[in-house]
């Protein structure tokens, strides 16, 4: 019984993240794990710490920087911008990257991964490729006009270099087709209409990169309250249906203005 509990003690220190790849190693030959001195393991705790804050803060640069890009239009603006915006210096932004290319790369990169990831819950919650369709460009619009999740609108992606923009249309295209996917389904089983699904994707993409670029968290509706008019739009249509539009026919055939001017123009 000694013997048996001496070999599990190690293998318990393994599960600690200070102690590595050695105390691992050790373990598992069945070996005494070496203890880390509280200086080091603090110090291993500090540099795990300033990792997590290096990335918090590079995201947090990158939403600032499409804030930006959105409301100004890439080519006018400059790292001074982007740094103004955040309150730092321009030297501040070259800790994290080394050009506002690579700045506009990732901000694009974050934008589709956000994209990607909608489309991937549109999959797993819609059940006919309508219902898909509608989850997509509602959570779209809703995330993508967010104060946490600001996104690029594509329309600005030819302001980059060869190397970034040859990157940025492979990934893209991965991103069309999956949610031209999405159409095809709709049209396959009936719940959406016959059409070709490059062009209603493409409809929405033109329509979700202008509202990117365009809203205004200022402005008369709330990110929520846009998406929901957008989703009806689009899947609707914007044409009344015949019932209604026979009613309001009728209702502008009524003398009712006539009998407005007359009562105003009594005594």
């Amino acid at each position: 019984m000694t013997v048996r509990a001496a070999r599990l003690q190690p293998k318990k220190a393994a599960k600690s993240p200070v102690n590595g790849t050695r105390a691992a190693s050790a373990a598992v030959a069945g070996q005494a794990v070496p203890r880390v001195p509280p200086v080091q393991r603090e110090a291993a705790l500090s540099l795990f710490d300033r990792g997590e804050q290096y990335k918090r803060k590079k995201q947090e640069l990158l939403r600032a920087a499409v804030r930006v890009f959105n409301q100004n239009g890439a080519l006018n603006t400059s790292l001074e911008d982007v740094a103004r915006e955040l309150g730092i210096t321009k030297a501040a932004i070259y800790y994290y990257f080394e050009s506002k290319q690579e700045i506009l790369y990732e901000c694009y990169g974050m934008s589709l991964d956000l994209a990607d990831d909608i489309v991937a819950y549109a999959r797993e919650h819609g059940r006919s490729g309508r219902d898909k369709l509608r989850l997509y460009i509602r959570r779209f619009v809703e995330q993508g006009l967010s104060e946490l999740n600001p996104t690029m609108g594509l329309r600005q992606q030819l302001t980059l270099e060869p190397r970034y923009l040859k990157k940025l249309v492979g990934r893209r295209r991965i991103h069309r087709d999956g949610v031209r996917a999405l159409i095809a389904e709709g049209v396959k089983d009936g719940s959406i209409a016959h059409c070709n699904p490059a062009v209603l994707q493409s409809m929405i993409a033109g329509a979700h990169s202008w509202l990117f670029m365009s809203f205004r968290h200022d402005g008369d509706m709330s990110a929520v309250e846009m998406a929901e008019a957008v989703t009806e739009l689009m899947a609707g249509g914007f044409e009344s249906p015949p019932a209604a539009v026979g009613a309001a026919a009728r209702s502008a055939a009524r003398p009712t203005a006539r009998v407005k001017v007359r009562n105003a123009a009594r005594p």
